[in-house]
This record gives C-alpha cells, sequence and structure tokens, in this order.
C-alpha cells in the first residue's frame, strides 16, 4: 500500500523541518498514536491503535529516522509485527511564512492485520490523513491538535463495509470488461495465450 499526499502550511520551511523532526512532539499529531517515545537520538518506539468498526488493532512499532537533511527532507521507517513503512517527507519554500510539504509512505502488511489494511486503504485512510494534517498544522500554529493525544483512528464499520462493497464492485467491472483494474479476467487471459 502506498501513500502519497501533499500539503501545505503557513509556518516557514525551518520551523517545519524542526516540528517534523521533534519525533516526540510530532509524533502525537499521527492520528491513532497511543504513545512515542526516543530510544536514542534517531530510534524510537510507537504505540498505534486503528479501529474498524468493532475490530481493534494495537500496532509496536520500533521507528528510526535514516535520514535528516536540513531543511528540506526527512526519510524514516518502521517495523513491527507484520507491518514495514517506508516514507520521507519533502519540504519546499513556496513563500518565507508558507511551506509546501510532500509526503510518500510505503506499508507492507503482512498476517492478520492484512485484510484490516486492505479495508483501510478502501476509503478510511483518507480521514486519518486528514485528521493528521490538521493536527500538524496545528500544531506549527501553536494550538492544540482536533484530535486529543492518544485518540484510537476510528472508522464506522457501515463506512467501511461500504467502501470495500464499492472496491469489490470496480473490480469485478474490471474484470468482465478486462480493464487494469480487474487484473486477471477473463479478456486479460484470453488476450496472454494468444500472444
Amino acid at each position: 500500500m502506498e501513500i502519497r499526499e501533499q500539503f501545505e502550511v503557513l509556518s516557514p520551511i525551518d520551523a517545519v523541518f524542526e516540528a517534523l523532526t521533534d519525533v516526540e512532539r510530532i509524533g502525537y499529531c499521527i492520528a491513532g498514536v497511543k504513545k512515542v517515545a526516543v530510544t536514542d537520538g534517531n530510534e524510537s518506539n510507537w504505540l498505534v491503535e486503528v479501529r474498524a468498526g468493532t475490530i481493534l488493532r494495537t500496532l509496536e512499532l520500533h521507528g528510526r529516522m535514516i535520514e535528516s537533511r536540513r531543511p528540506d527532507l526527512i526519510v524514516f521507517d518502521a517495523i513491527g509485527q507484520d507491518v514495514e513503512l517506508k516514507g520521507s517527507v519533502s519540504l519546499r519554500e513556496l513563500e518565507p511564512s508558507q511551506t509546501s510539504c510532500a509526503v510518500q509512505i510505503e506499508a507492507i502488511v503482512t498476517g492478520a492485520f492484512a485484510p484490516l489494511a486492505d479495508l483501510m486503504a478502501q476509503g478510511p485512510q483518507r480521514q486519518l490523513i486528514q485528521q493528521t494534517i490538521g493536527n500538524i498544522r496545528s500544531l506549527l500554529d501553536g494550538a492544540e491538535p482536533t484530535q486529543p493525544v492518544g485518540t484510537p483512528f476510528k472508522v464506522s464499520l457501515w463506512s467501511a463495509l461500504t467502501n470495500m462493497v464499492h472496491g469489490l464492485r470496480t473490480r469485478i467491472a474490471g474484470w468482465f470488461s478486462g480493464t487494469k483494474s480487474g487484473t486477471g479476467g477473463p479478456r486479460e487471459e484470453q488476450d496472454t495465450t494468444t500472444r
């Protein structure tokens, strides 16, 4: 699963870089984070709760800041049971008091958590990202985050199921039409055998 997001904040690039590299401070801006503990200058332990309807999963992650190049790049990774994350944040000054932030995260989820991750990726993930961006903006503005610290990210079961059904419909329709969204469909198999 890959997440790409770009947003702007009304803060100077140096202030944004400082906030994003202060792991204990910025960590609680991420929706669902219950605990962040820096164990070394570049390493930290995270406790994150993810909830979809009645399903709750608590993740224990060990994170590392691999590179921090002032003032425009932060590269990180995190690993836990059945979860591996790799990502970066690129900053670009738009004006002296305005910064563009481009976030890219690749998440590899295996094991029992994989179906929940698929469910989240079909829509609720957008809410998580928007909540996190709002919290980062609040932090940079000196205000309280809109999500209290330690609040698990919640998705209504109905919303999650609706998004899952929509995703299945799209895949089934693609499967029968032979489009890319329905990989492995009958037409694609036929095209493969006739070449």
